[in-house]
């Protein structure tokens, strides 16, 4: 597994704070959807101002993902019961929730802004047709 700097596209807007910004689920949902940055940010601010939650909140971008792009949850990955760290895991693409984080892979190239690669897939999003392996 590889690592790519990326940024979702966010340095191409005039956000006020250029650092750590608490946008890992636009920013990932961005790059794996190669949809531009602001308008993720901005369907899900609307989505969880019409359902209640916050953007980042996973009820919010779950219901987002499943609607939008066919991704579904899928459960936690695991080798002989226990959790598999990122970079011992493999896939075409999806949207990895670690501990509260949510990343990019593509074809097993993890895409963020910093290197997650040692934590533990929680559980994904990905087409419901695939796979980890």
């Amino acid at each position: 597994m590889k690592y790519e700097y990326n940024d979702g596209g966010r340095s191409k807007f005039d956000f006020k704070n250029k650092k750590s910004v608490g946008d890992c689920v636009v920013r990932s949902i961005a790059i794996a959807t190669k949809t531009p940055y602001l308008i993720v940010w901005e369907d899900l601010f609307n989505l969880g101002k019409d359902i209640g939650f916050m953007p980042n909140d996973v009820r919010c971008y779950e219901v987002y993902l499943k609607s939008e792009y066919g991704l579904i949850k899928h459960k936690t990955p695991k080798i002989n019961g226990k959790k598999i760290r990122l970079v011992d895991w493999s896939h075409n693409l999806a949207l990895v929730h670690t501990t509260n984080h949510l990343t990019c892979v593509i074809n097993d190239c993890v895409y963020d802004t910093n290197d997650p690669r040692e934590w533990c897939v929680n559980n994904y999003f990905a087409r419901k047709d695939t796979q980890y392996s």
